[in-house]
């Protein structure tokens, strides 16, 4: 899932100081981090004498940004791959910190805000059972903007008979498209990734809103349960 947090501070960057301005966002999801983004918008009459930092709760630090002494106004740039790759699988519950530092002396600016954006994932699998001649629909909410551009779906199902099962997926706008349909037979468990090819019918819908996952159990007898799925989606902002 993907989770962000944006604080407007509109505050002013100590000018010539180690100790920088520092701000927290407090991120309540007890889920394992898998990707870090953090956009920054800084008003700043000179970049060149800037540098940035975030900080894990667990107290992992990166610098994003070294003074780079080029003359410069504003900063508004998105930091994210590989400079913030040393956060993955870390739990994302907590405070995590960004410091500004102005390390020249003159120049001033402020810093207008900043937002962090995760791609988190459940740290251990759940169970939820799977109602013999019924359907189970679990959700997931996406908070990612903008249109699709390429998905792909995991589901781990541990089922006695796969072959009772249907299931959909079903995108925020309504869409829905069909998974899995009464294939497998005596197979017990169905764990299956899906990629891009499978769920192309959802390129070009935006990808913010619910997620639901329908799984439909048609017959008598057997029963299972939905361990885990997840979505990866990468769209157009």
């Amino acid at each position: 899932m993907e989770y962000w947090k944006k604080r407007v501070i509109n505050k002013q960057i100590p000018d010539n100081d180690p100790n920088g301005l520092i701000d927290r966002i407090n991120i309540d999801k007890n889920l394992t981090v898998k990707k870090v983004s953090v956009e920054v918008n800084i008003s700043h009459s000179f970049t060149g004498d800037l540098s940035i930092e975030l900080t894990s709760p667990d107290g992992i630090n990166k610098t994003l940004l070294e003074p780079s002494r080029i003359p410069g106004t504003n900063l508004s740039s998105v930091f994210k791959g590989a400079i913030t790759r040393v956060f993955k699988d870390i739990n994302a519950e907590g405070e995590w910190t960004i410091k500004v530092i102005d390390s020249g002396a003159r120049d001033s600016g402020m810093l207008i805000d900043w937002t962090l954006q995760l791609e988190l994932e459940s740290q251990e699998e759940t169970e939820i059972f799977i109602n013999d001649v019924a359907s189970l629909h679990s959700i997931q909410r996406c908070h990612q903007g903008g249109k699709i551009v390429e998905m792909s779906a995991f589901v781990k199902i541990f089922h006695s008979h796969i072959g009772d099962m249907t299931i959909n997926l079903i995108s925020p706008s309504g869409r829905t498209l069909l998974l899995h349909q009464k294939v497998g037979g005596s197979i017990p468990h169905l764990v299956k990734s899906f990629d891009s090819t499978v769920l192309k019918s959802f390129v070009g819908d935006y990808a913010k809103g619910l997620w639901t996952l329908k799984i439909t159990d048609s017959l008598k007898g057997d029963t299972g349960r939905l361990v885990k799925w997840k979505l990866d989606i990468k769209t157009s902002e």
